[in-house]
């Protein structure tokens, strides 16, 4: 009896939407980046000030490599996008929050969360086949 392989090959996603999720990625990234940095200096516990710090660092890094991986899909290294402008709303929403539990709520409990579901689900989404590189990097920076 002969083997057949019947895999489909191709994602769910083509190029351009798969730069495009990427580039949302990399928006919510930087934003993440941003808000840990920029509530430090208003954050009176200094082991937050510190965790905030490698937080920083984190999402620094991560936004880095999805810049890297766009360049490689020639979308621009720098290509960063909210997937709607209630997004961005939310986003500056949540830098906007006065308290300092409501914020780690916000960015610990709620964005990075939906953040690490989303590099999965898009990993999982992908051909390893034919697009290793963001499967290698979405679970990578999703810690799987």
């Amino acid at each position: 009896m002969p083997i057949v392989d019947r895999r489909e090959f191709g994602g769910r996603f083509g190029v351009k939407e798969n730069s495009q999720r990427l580039a949302n990625y990399r928006y919510l990234e930087v934003q993440l980046m941003e808000m840990i940095g920029g509530w430090s200096h208003t954050t009176p516990q200094i082991n937050l000030k510190a965790t905030f710090g490698y937080h920083v660092y984190d999402h620094a890094q991560a936004a880095n490599l999805l810049g890297e991986r766009l360049e490689q899909l020639r979308s621009g290294r720098l290509s960063e996008e909210p997937a709607t402008d209630e997004f961005a709303h939310l986003c500056e929403y949540v830098w906007n929050l006065d308290s300092v539990v409501d914020r780690l709520v916000a960015v610990y409990r709620v964005l990075e969360p939906h953040l690490v579901s989303t590099y999965v689900y898009h990993a999982d989404a992908t051909d390893p086949m034919t697009d290793t590189p963001t499967v290698r990097l979405l679970r990578n920076l999703a810690g799987i």
